[in-house]
């Protein structure tokens, strides 16, 4: 959904370009995603022009606290598997993202945190993503696997190869990037790339793209 401040302040009517277009649709607009099932927020974002003559007064660890209380007005249950995740600032940066990973028991659930962006003006959300997983998927997620990293290592290499095979190194321009003889492991199965072995049955899972 979409919500939209009226703008008295009308762009120039002979500027057709896409960027003004864009920036008459979008200014003032706050666009959320709510939980159809819950009506839990989810994401937002919001495309309020920001004041940049106004001083940054909020440091990061004031913005940490104001993220901190947002998560929480949301969704408390999931507090107990947060952890705020250590990010590279700069004092001129107007926006402070604040990131918190999923974690259970020590072990990150990859690709799952709370993000949200704090105006270092005002203390203001600007933008908020959630994580997908659900504290009850959470709950019942198994921690201890079924076999130690060496029987991991045994397991994924009896169900993989080397292929031998040409590729380009691209740790340098790209029109310079020279062609390598290389290996490289492939599953067995579908001859792609492995990604992850399961912790409990030893399966390993091959990319699906390459």
């Amino acid at each position: 959904m979409v919500w939209k401040q009226q703008n008295e302040e009308r762009p120039d009517k002979n500027d057709q370009s896409w960027k003004a277009y864009w920036a008459d649709q979008m200014e003032g607009a706050v666009k959320a995603r709510v939980d159809s099932q819950t009506g839990q927020l989810i994401d937002f974002v919001s495309h309020g022009k920001p004041d940049q003559l106004a001083p940054l007064t909020w440091d990061r660890d004031a913005c940490i606290e104001v993220a901190m209380d947002y998560v929480r007005g949301l969704a408390a249950e999931m507090l107990p598997y947060l952890k705020l995740l250590t990010e590279e600032t700069d004092d001129e940066d107007r926006l402070e993202i604040i990131r918190f990973g999923v974690y259970v028991q020590d072990l990150s659930v990859r690709d799952e945190c709370y993000q949200l962006a704090v105006d270092r003006s005002n203390g203001r959300v600007k933008s908020l993503m959630s994580p997908s997983i659900r504290p009850e998927q959470l709950k019942k997620l198994e921690t201890v696997p079924s076999f130690d990293s060496q029987t991991a290592i045994l397991r994924w290499t009896a169900q993989a190869k080397l292929r031998l095979q040409w590729e380009r190194m691209h740790n340098a321009r790209a029109e310079e990037a020279p062609y390598e003889l290389v290996y490289r492991m492939i599953g067995s199965q579908h001859e792609r790339t492995p990604e992850v072995l399961d912790a409990h049955t030893g399966k390993l899972y091959e990319n699906t793209f390459y």
